[in-house]
């Protein structure tokens, strides 16, 4: 038997006891995962869903969590990825959590209807074609994705989680007013 670490998502252990992950990454990993499932209301698998695979396969997944969604997809995908990389994917992840749950926090439904409807008509074309505002426009849609799905609430940020996305944020605005 392997080792487990409390917070890493047992479907990790595999890459875990291969050593495909290294302390800084499955430190991230954890913050990830605890900061996802403090943001999102709903699960990833909800409760009935859930009794229900239980009750018909004898166990329930591993992945029922946003947390634990975001944790192993971007581990599987991005392990390769040196630790310096590694953290700023998983930052950019957090970054758009925050910033859905900040951007579509009281925002009608025609808002969300327009920025659906830009995000598709983006989608409808190939990407190599995309100018600067269909790629605005996918990356909206993603995030109201986000914030639809999870059910992103802003309540749940932190004064800390919010001092490090405008600290991002004004990284980010000084960069482009450099370029």
């Amino acid at each position: 038997m392997g080792m487990e670490i409390n917070g890493l998502n047992p479907e990790l252990n595999t890459m875990l006891n291969q050593g495909q992950l290294s302390g800084s990454k499955i430190a991230h990993l954890i913050q990830l995962r605890t900061f996802v499932d403090q943001l999102a209301v709903r699960q990833y698998v909800p409760a009935n869903e859930m009794a229900e695979l239980k009750k018909r396969f004898g166990t329930a997944p591993n992945v029922s969590s946003w947390g634990d969604y975001f944790q192993t997809e971007l581990a599987s995908t991005w392990f390769e990825a040196d630790d310096t990389e590694f953290k700023k994917i998983l930052d950019t992840v957090r970054f758009d959590l925050i910033a859905a749950a900040q951007i579509f926090l009281d925002k009608d439904d025609r808002f969300c209807a327009a920025v659906e409807a830009n995000g598709l008509a983006a989608y409808g074309k190939d990407a190599a074609d995309w100018d600067a505002s269909d790629e605005e426009s996918a990356h909206l849609y993603i995030l109201l994705q986000y914030y639809t799905d999870m059910q992103l609430d802003s309540e749940r940020l932190t004064q800390s989680d919010l001092d490090w996305y405008h600290q991002h944020l004004n990284s980010i605005t000084d960069v482009r007013a450099v370029g």
